[in-house]
């Protein structure tokens, strides 16, 4: 095909418009990329984003929040604590923080007091925090006790074998305690025998106890419930703690026996040992439990229920139940083959584990409201049993629920769940002659047919 010297022309333009316009297109890009900016997070869960609660808790400040940051220069941290930093910026635009050379801002170093690299303030409406380091976590917790305009009290009762929020053995309530007052909640103990509660009590806390109340310590409880007061109440299956004048007055139903689990397949996934161990994976609608992400476990556990009566000013939620494969064993589990049995008293799932009560006070001055939680169980606050699951986190959220704190509910930073790989014995053994025996031997055989090969030619 013949060429003429106008076709030579005409195409040698369109070269050069090609050329100048995919120019122009990519400078346009480069421009935009300095203008816009856009990014995405592919990571499973989304690790690297803020969590939903952080927002939550970001939307729910709404003044400025000022973050310092003290490190050295050089720091091998600061490109980290920028990129931290600038996923709040994003999310909250009066979210201002400054990264400092305590060497060189040495005034304002002194003035917050700064004594190490790596130390943060956050401040926020007047109030100071100061952190020994910097991640989500350690900040989201900074932010919600800044964020709570005072500082709920709760009362841990003692004197009756009930949980120590002090003690650090196996069955206390140290962790937990410690978990609260880094959210910004102030624990205390009390014995009613050395009189009545502190003024300034947000929270009573009745957990497992072992004794029974006396009957004046029992009419404190109810004046307490009478004036208002909120309760969280764990009791354990068949207590003896003497509280019956409360179930009534709560309108209570405490099922008899010890709950258990005859699904072995559940049991064997979760590594689950014995039966009375109740794994909770389905919850109702609730501001308590509407976020949590996983299971918790319940050990010895039993059922409580909520009796609606008529003109009732009290309204019940059940927060979760237990699954269609227990039952409320009422003999005893030391058997090796625990069977339900009707005739003895035992009681087919799903039964109630935990109630959320609420009424409207109108006797005031502002109108407010009284919440009560009920748990059949104490031992998934313990200390050897808070990190099971979402135990924590459902204790915690029970805590900022009755304290009236819906905005710090289900705080809580994402883990980063695939970077264990756990294996069993078979598959480390298969893993290991695979690439230890096999696939060496495989490739030894292959060299040598190939050299055969070769020699033969």
């Amino acid at each position: 095909m013949l060429t003429t010297a106008a076709k030579k022309r005409q195409l040698r333009l369109q070269s050069y418009i090609f050329t100048l316009l995919f120019l122009s297109v990519i400078g346009l890009l480069a421009w935009f990329s300095t203008q816009f900016t856009f990014s995405s997070d592919w990571t499973y869960g989304q690790r690297n984003s803020l969590t939903s609660a952080t927002v939550k808790l970001l939307t729910a400040m709404p003044d400025d929040i000022h973050v310092n940051v003290y490190l050295p220069e050089p720091s091998s941290m600061k490109a980290a604590v920028e990129e931290l930093l600038k996923r709040y910026q994003a999310e909250k635009q009066n979210f201002h923080f400054k990264i400092l050379n305590p060497d060189l801002d040495i005034d304002i170093a002194r003035a917050e007091n700064i004594s190490r690299y790596g130390q943060v303030t956050v401040k926020y409406q007047g109030k100071k925090e100061t952190l020994d380091n910097i991640n989500e976590s350690q900040l989201g917790n900074a932010l919600s006790r800044l964020s709570r305009s005072t500082n709920p009290l709760a009362v841990f009762l003692q004197g009756h074998g009930e949980r120590n929020p002090f003690d650090n053995a196996n069955n206390g309530y140290s962790k937990l305690a410690t978990a609260l007052e880094e959210k910004g909640l102030k624990v205390s103990s009390h014995n009613l025998l050395n009189g009545t509660l502190p003024e300034n009590t947000s929270i009573v806390v009745l957990a497992g106890a072992t004794q029974a109340y006396l009957p004046g310590e029992v009419e404190r409880l109810s004046q307490y419930i009478k004036a208002g007061g909120n309760l969280l109440w764990l009791q354990d299956p068949d207590s003896n703690a003497g509280l019956d004048e409360l179930n009534q007055q709560l309108q209570l139903q405490f099922y008899p026996g010890i709950l258990v689990d005859a699904d072995p397949q559940l049991r064997a996934t979760l590594r689950i040992e014995h039966p009375a161990t109740i794994a909770v994976l389905q919850y109702n609608l609730h501001n308590i439990t509407q976020q949590i992400p996983y299971n918790t476990l319940f050990m010895l556990a039993g059922g409580v229920d909520f009796i609606t009566k008529d003109k009732s000013d009290w309204s019940g939620t059940t927060l979760f139940s237990s699954r269609e494969s227990t039952w409320s064993e009422t003999g005893t589990l030391l058997t090796k083959q625990i069977d339900f049995n009707k005739d003895e008293g035992d009681k087919l799932g799903p039964l109630p584990m935990a109630q959320a009560l609420e009424r409207t006070l109108v006797g005031t001055e502002q109108p407010r409201q009284q919440r009560i939680v009920v748990v059949a169980d104490s031992d998934f606050l313990a200390n050897n049993y808070i990190g099971a699951g979402a135990n924590l986190l459902l204790g915690q959220n029970m805590f900022n629920w009755l304290s009236q704190d819906e905005q710090l509910l289900s705080f809580e930073i994402k883990s980063a769940p695939d970077l264990q790989l756990e294996l069993s014995d078979t598959a480390v053994t298969i893993i290991g002659i695979t690439f230890l025996v096999i696939l060496p031997a495989g490739l030894l055989f292959t060299g040598l047919l190939i050299w055969r090969q070769r020699k033969r030619a």
